[in-house]
């Protein structure tokens, strides 16, 4: 069983990119680009040149069997192209046995060219770091064609193994005779799957001897151009048995002839340097030898070169200008000082940025914004770090939910720096520290809240505020039955329970209870009424019964002795009369009071015998309370002023 493995193949494309297309017509696709010896490629960019194409030779086509340029970073067995940023990858790894794939150069016009030839780093591995040695037939092999369509095969087939460790190895293969002398000569690289390790080509140079394919004079070889300025180069090649040797330059690849004059003659050593270059700029450079006698060799082609950018060349981003704090949900517009870039942010979790600079902040946390501008020399950027804030949280707040009012309560919370307020101050004030006052039965909510670089943080608590029960006394009424009454309870305000207190024993929890005595006499009734703050009971009322079986005594007040009397009750004159049978010297204490407590402005006129009256003109309609003392008892009767 093979062992899956993953490997790379780097293909340098110098004359540009190609967008491969996997369409089903594969078989038919040429490359648009006019190309001249000699050419390289570099494979330097994100996609292809124009003056490739590729051809589907065997099985279906795939997005995995394409010939693409990758980064080293996407190499995950090679560390780096042999040269420049990019190599080709055939992903022989990902597809199945036996899958091939041609990549095809632009057409070559050979007529005046002798001795082709094409070189290429190839990627090689060690074939022990396979367990069986078992890919023989994964490489690629170089060939050449008239029309793109028939095509032979040139040298011997290229394994992707190979006797040494893994590294770059120089592959060089020479066309035979029969690719001379043509008008077009396409050159194919067959690329073999065997699903074992993917496939690495990089840097190819195609070349060839033009000019007059007859001189006897041994032609120079063109080594690697070095010291690239701005604007100068040095050519280098190596040469034998000549008198001098010539340079030709253009920014034209086209290829000089036997009778094209040479840019710089007369030069005796083997590299020469040119000056006044064009920054930024590709030239073509072609070296031939002089050996005495008008005797010239071919033309050599050195490699293509690209002078570097000048200062003014070099792209300038500018600056970033905006704000650098905002808050989660907000936006911000950043402007650059230099038009034409592109914006991104490092951290989208934290903010993002459209293509105009409008800033959206998502997430606290920081992350940096670059703007970037970018021309044919490389690209500039400017950043601006940016920090998104949010209000930290402010936590629940402690503290009872109901209380009674007239009464005080301590609220807290545990996040420091923050302050109090009551929403609904009427029914209730809370201070600095959390005190709480209830002023009056309701309904309050209490807020705490802090204020924090991105606003106000706050929470908020709903506070019941319980009323006091409150009756201004009890009423009670004989029935048929002299010794059984109807209670009653008079004015009663949030009342949650009854207990009421017969005087001889019984006592009932009913609002408005019956009781039957055994036997007259004198009893306290009592009524304490009570809900979730607390119990208010009456003072003690004693009721005097007299002649039970054959009599009427009607208990309304809370203490009304039997020879104390108060007429006209309701009232709708301007005064009542107090009669006192046993003598009104036994009466002191006099006040009349309204349903609040308010005690009212009243004057008092000693009439004939036992009788007093009581000047109520200025009173109000309602129900009042009449208070006084009898014998050294304090007593109370209700009266009603109807107007």
């Amino acid at each position: 069983m093979k062992t899956l493995r993953q490997a790379n193949i780097h293909f340098l494309s110098i004359a540009g990119l190609l967008t491969v297309s996997l369409s089903n017509n594969l078989q038919a696709q040429l490359p648009a680009c006019v190309t001249s010896l000699s050419y390289q490629e570099g494979f330097n960019n994100a996609t292809l040149s124009n003056c490739f194409a590729q051809q589907q030779v065997s099985s279906a086509s795939s997005s995995y069997d394409a010939i693409t340029p990758i980064s080293n970073s996407q190499s995950p067995t090679i560390q780096a192209p042999y040269e420049g940023t990019h190599m080709l990858r055939f992903r022989s790894s990902f597809i199945p046995n036996g899958i091939k794939r041609r990549l095809v150069t632009s057409p070559f016009n050979t007529t005046n060219a002798s001795n082709i030839n094409v070189a290429f780093q190839w990627y090689e591995g060690n074939p022990n770091s396979s367990a069986t040695n078992d890919y023989p037939t994964e490489g690629v092999q170089v060939q050449y064609s008239y029309d793109g369509s028939t095509w032979h095969d040139a040298g011997s087939f290229v394994s992707r193994f190979a006797a040494q460790s893994p590294q770059w190895s120089l592959k060089s293969i020479t066309l035979p005779a029969a690719a001379e002398g043509q008008s077009n000569v396409y050159i194919g690289f067959v690329f073999s799957s065997n699903n074992g390790f993917n496939c690495y080509l990089d840097a190819l140079q195609i070349t060839a001897n033009t000019g007059n394919p007859a001189t006897s004079c041994a032609g120079p070889v063109p080594a690697a151009v070095t010291a690239i300025g701005s604007n100068t180069a040095q050519i280098n090649w190596t040469s034998s048995n000549s008198q001098y040797s010539e340079l030709f330059y253009s920014q034209s690849s086209t290829a000089p002839g036997a009778a094209t004059a040479a840019t710089q003659s007369n030069v005796l050593n083997n590299n020469y340097v040119l000056s006044n270059l064009n920054a930024n700029t590709t030239y073509y450079t072609w070296v031939r030898n002089y050996c005495g006698s008008n005797n010239y060799s071919n033309w050599a082609a050195a490699a293509p070169f690209t002078t570097l950018c000048n200062a003014a060349q070099q792209p300038n981003a500018g600056s970033i200008q905006g704000n650098d704090q905002l808050c989660t949900g907000a936006t911000a517009t950043l402007t650059a000082t230099v038009s034409g870039g592109t914006w991104s942010s490092s951290n989208t979790s934290v903010a993002t940025i459209n293509a105009s600079g409008l800033l959206t902040a998502n997430n606290a946390g920081s992350t940096t914004i670059t703007y970037s501008i970018s021309n044919s020399c490389g690209t500039a950027t400017a950043t601006k770090a940016i920090t998104v804030n949010q209000n930290s949280p402010v936590t629940d707040i402690n503290g009872s939910e109901s209380i009674c009012a007239g009464t005080q309560a301590q609220y807290s919370n545990a996040t420091s720096g923050g302050s109090w307020e009551s929403l609904n101050p009427a029914i209730a004030t809370i201070n600095s520290s959390g005190l709480l006052t209830a002023l009056q039965s309701g309904t309050v909510t209490i807020k705490y809240a802090k204020t924090q670089n991105c606003g106000i943080a706050a929470k908020t608590k709903t506070i019941t505020i319980a009323a006091k029960p409150t009756l201004t006394g009890i009423q009670a009424t004989e029935t048929a039955n002299r010794l059984n009454y109807n209670f009653e309870a008079q004015n009663v305000q949030n009342a949650g329970t009854y207990l009421w207190n017969f005087g001889d024993g019984q006592t009932s929890n009913s609002s408005n209870p019956n009781h039957t005595y055994a036997s007259s006499g004198s009893y306290t009734v009592t009524l304490c009424i009570t809900n979730s703050c607390q119990q208010t009971c009456t003072n003690t009322d004693n009721y005097k019964q007299y002649n039970l079986n054959t009599g009427t005594t009607s208990i309304n007040t809370k203490y009304q002795h039997q020879s104390v009397s108060v007429f006209p009750n309701p009232v709708q004159d301007n005064s009542i009369t107090l009669r006192v049978d046993l003598g009104i010297d036994n009466l002191s204490d006099i006040g009349v009071y309204d349903m609040t407590g308010n005690k009212m402005n009243i004057r008092t006129e000693h009439l004939s015998g036992n009788s007093l009256r009581i000047d109520v003109a200025d009173m109000a309609q309602g129900v009042y309370l009449l208070q006084y003392s009898f014998q050294g008892r304090q007593a109370i009767s209700r009266i009603v002023k109807t107007r």
